[in-house]
């Protein structure tokens, strides 16, 4: 696990015309991700060298760049917080235990080089893969995101979980 080097081939979120609409969403997300105004994301490499996996780990310095990017989509961080955004396995490399390796990693190093306490992560309630990867990683439910729509204006609240719900 390292940062991104500009000499990284990326084709793992390259466009490929044969792909489903959600992995090609997917894909388009994170070249969205990679031109923003984010800090450099971190990456798995295979012992090829290819980078197999991509993410972002946000801190309080980060806020103005997430709010500039993301707007209200993640709640603005603490100094004592990390967020991990936008992880993106291969699909060659799916279902080998890099997303949690990787997340406990970044929390490790969060912890170490800012004090870090708490790291936040949210995860589709679609995507089972990263929820159960999110699970061997010892993360534990704290809120969900609710998104609603009235005329035409986007409403993000973050609710807490109730004890039940967890």
């Amino acid at each position: 696990m390292r940062q991104l080097r500009p000499d990284d081939d990326l084709s793992i979120v390259s466009e490929v015309s044969e792909l489903g609409s959600r992995l090609a969403q997917q894909r388009a997300d994170q070249r969205w991700f990679l031109e923003s105004s984010l800090p450099p994301p971190w990456v798995a490499v295979d012992p090829d060298g290819r980078v197999c996996m991509i993410t972002w780990m946000l801190s309080a310095r980060d806020n103005a760049s997430v709010k500039a990017t993301l707007g209200p989509l993640l709640p603005t961080l603490e100094p004592h917080e990390v967020a991990i955004e936008g992880a993106f396995t291969a699909e060659t490399h799916r279902g080998l235990g890099i997303l949690p390796d990787v997340a406990t990693r970044l929390m490790e190093r969060a912890r170490e080089s800012d004090g870090a306490r708490r790291g936040v992560a949210f995860i589709a309630e679609w995507n089972a893969a990263s929820l159960k990867a999110g699970e061997k990683a010892g993360w534990v439910p704290f809120a969900q995101r609710e998104e609603r729509w009235l005329l035409f204006r986007r409403r993000i609240r973050f609710l807490p979980l109730n004890a039940e719900l967890k």
